[in-house]
């Protein structure tokens, strides 16, 4: 344990950034024993753990109030690599040009799309975060589940499972842990999985999943590859690639068709129709092709939704099982 960093750095955007507002979509609940965010404007702070081809790192950045840089700060064996990868994993390398947010705000059916777009926009970039391994077992807990059992499920396999990040950073936050490696995912045993509420399908597409990325150098391997060799797996749909392409490899334009109520959030956001299906979001979107995600993320950043008409789904329960 030692509280010497082992890499930092400034970094200064070209942009006023929104750190929390780009990572948000990475955190798994606010309780997410990975992603910790302090979203206070004068000093937006994050800790973060990831891995790293040379070890896990755990990250600090701070927006440093008087000129919007980001201080940058790393301990671990993979310090130095984190570090240097940050401005990509905070959107340096995304490309928004050719995307009016005013057009989206023109188009808005809803009073908060309009009045929040541009601003909202302005601050916001999609990561290209890494993370590939994390970000897929993350999503695919997220399958047919409420947000609420499948950020339990996180949180509880990484306690058990993970490692503190005390380890490598004395001043860490306390319950802040580094996720198990691809290796110890798959070691997770059934009871595990099942006392984290995680049901036989998702853990079984957990397995299937990373048995057919073993091997694979997934820091440097592209993106297409990765998806591909992924989309031949049962179990990974859709939904799982878009979130995958977003959150890990800054894809604009990936939108996580069936989804139990993003089309709903967007057909309301852009028509204030009360319900809405795939088919009417993918023919809302289609005018900005090339950039749908960046819609998408708008509407949930300008908190838009479509208005509830019963009780919220009520979470299962598979831990006694």
């Amino acid at each position: 344990m030692t509280d010497r960093p082992a890499a930092q750095r400034r970094w200064q955007p070209s942009w006023p950034i929104d750190m929390a507002s780009i990572l948000r979509p990475l955190q798994q609940g606010a309780a997410d024993p990975s992603l910790r965010i302090d979203a206070r404007a004068a000093s937006q702070s994050i800790w973060r753990t990831l891995h790293t081809p040379d070890g896990p790192a755990v990250v600090h950045m701070r927006v440093v109030a008087s000129g919007g840089a980001v201080d940058v700060t790393a301990w671990g064996p993979g310090a130095a690599a984190a570090v240097e990868q940050a401005p990509e994993h905070l959107g340096a390398a995304d490309d928004p040009a050719g995307f009016e947010p005013e057009s989206v705000a023109s188009a808005a059916h809803s009073a908060q799309l309009r009045r929040g777009a541009v601003a909202v926009a302005r601050r916001w970039r999609v990561p290209r975060a890494g993370s590939v391994v994390d970000v897929l077992v993350a999503s695919i807990l997220g399958q047919r589940v409420t947000g609420i059992e499948a950020h339990r499920a996180w949180a509880t396999l990484l306690r058990a499972h993970g490692e503190p990040a005390q380890r490598y950073c004395g001043h860490a936050p306390a319950g802040l842990m580094v996720s198990p490696t691809q290796q110890q995912w798959r070691a997770v045993p059934v009871w595990s999985w099942r006392r984290a509420g995680v049901d036989g399908a998702r853990s079984d597409t957990v397995a299937r999943c990373l048995a057919a990325l073993a091997g694979l150098p997934l820091a440097t391997t592209p993106a297409d590859a990765v998806r591909r060799r992924l989309r031949a797996v049962p179990g990974y749909g859709v939904w799982t690639d878009a979130l995958l392409a977003t959150r890990s490899y800054g894809d604009a334009d990936a939108v996580a068709y069936r989804d139990f109520h993003l089309c709903h959030s967007v057909c309301h956001a852009l028509t204030g129709s009360l319900r809405g299906s795939d088919e009417q979001m993918r023919e809302l979107l289609q005018p900005w092709e090339g950039h749908r995600y960046r819609v998408v993320r708008l509407v949930e950043m300008c908190a838009v939704s479509a208005p509830r008409r019963g009780p919220r789904l009520a979470p299962s329960d598979h831990r006694h099982r």
